[in-house]
């Protein structure tokens, strides 16, 4: 299973989240919004040099399918080098905001494209039993699990929703889990 965790760095929350992960051995995939990045460039150092994978998730996080072809691919750029101006490999996964595709966005990314199959709604709930609860029952094997390391009731909901996932399932990263080679194009979900 893969887990994943959009809108960030967060100053406050994301360090959280990294700590858990750290302490309960999890790797993850961590899709960062450029225009965040300033200011918090070891954030993005310390989730890449822990093991977790770093993704884009756009430049400003606008719903791709409003803009114009140029104005998807600078989304796409200015994030690509925001990540990159921290330290870190560019990225070759992908997730659109809201997870918002159409055809024009897809021809328009040169990435592989990450949706999710699992979502325990942590960006609505604000509730960390709720995010938990719901972590457990949505599980399954290959599942991309959508989280968001921005909000205090996601890092609350983590560590107990890892200790009892981890009796079952492996935590590996986006690329691990759907076997993705540089370049992949395409938009997975999960298995």
């Amino acid at each position: 299973m893969a887990l994943t965790f959009d809108d960030g760095p967060h100053a406050m929350i994301t360090p959280r989240v990294l700590d858990i992960l750290a302490q309960q051995d999890v790797k993850a995939t961590f899709f960062i919004v450029g225009n965040r990045v300033a200011g918090r460039e070891q954030l993005v150092k310390r989730a890449y040099r822990d093991g977790h994978e770093v993704g884009n998730h756009s430049w400003s996080h606008p719903d791709l399918r409003t803009l114009s072809p140029a104005d998807v691919e600078q989304q796409l750029r200015l994030s690509q080098a925001a990540i990159a101006g921290a330290g870190v490999p560019a990225p070759r996964v992908f997730r659109p905001p809201y997870g918002a595709v159409d055809p024009m966005v897809q021809g328009h990314v040169n990435m592989t494209i990450v949706r999710w199959n699992i979502d325990p709604e942590d960006w609505k709930v604000k509730d960390a039993a709720e995010i938990q609860r719901k972590m457990l029952l949505y599980a399954r094997p290959g599942g991309i699990i959508l989280m968001h390391d921005t909000d205090p009731a996601t890092a609350d909901a983590l560590g107990p929703a890892l200790q009892a996932l981890k009796t079952q399932y492996q935590f590996v990263t986006v690329s691990q889990l759907l076997r993705l080679s540089p370049g992949d194009q395409g938009q997975y979900f999960g298995r």
